[in-house]
């Protein structure tokens, strides 16, 4: 790796287990946590990040006080993700959705990237309902 006097940022998003992998043997799993652990040039301007919902495995991986704690995003933030990606393409709320409101954001946590996807498959959902429904509607010969 050329690293050496250059910076870099690497990034390993929801890791979980780590600690386990590497203990599992596989030469590829010994290799990469080599590398995580002493291999990366230090003092370069170089960062490393590392995403994970095991507080455990952060510290195994980066040290307790390396650790930034996240705060869940509020339910009112939550709940805008979640329309917004619903809504991304001009597909309407359906009536109704916001009874729901309160179980969508609860199943959602806190997460941004879980609310996102949750509204993408909704977006998805409600287009292919529309698109079905209009296909029925069309006259046939």
């Amino acid at each position: 790796m050329q690293l050496v006097g250059k910076k870099y940022l690497i990034i390993l998003d929801d890791v979980s287990n780590f600690h386990e992998t590497l203990e599992s043997g596989s030469s590829y799993d010994e290799e990469m946590g080599e590398l995580i652990r002493s291999r990366l040039p230090k003092g370069c301007g170089g960062t490393v990040i590392v995403t994970s919902r095991d507080e455990e495995v952060g510290k195994q991986m980066v040290g307790e006080e390396n650790l930034h704690k996240l705060v869940p995003l509020s339910d009112k933030v939550i709940w805008l993700i979640f329309k917004d990606s619903v809504q991304k393409d001009g597909t309407e709320l359906p009536t109704g959705l916001e009874t729901l409101k309160y179980d969508i954001v609860n199943k959602c946590g806190g997460l941004p990237l879980a609310t996102k996807m949750l509204g993408e498959i909704m977006n998805k959902n409600l287009r292919a309902s529309v698109n079905t429904q209009q296909g029925m509607q069309q006259p046939t010969c």
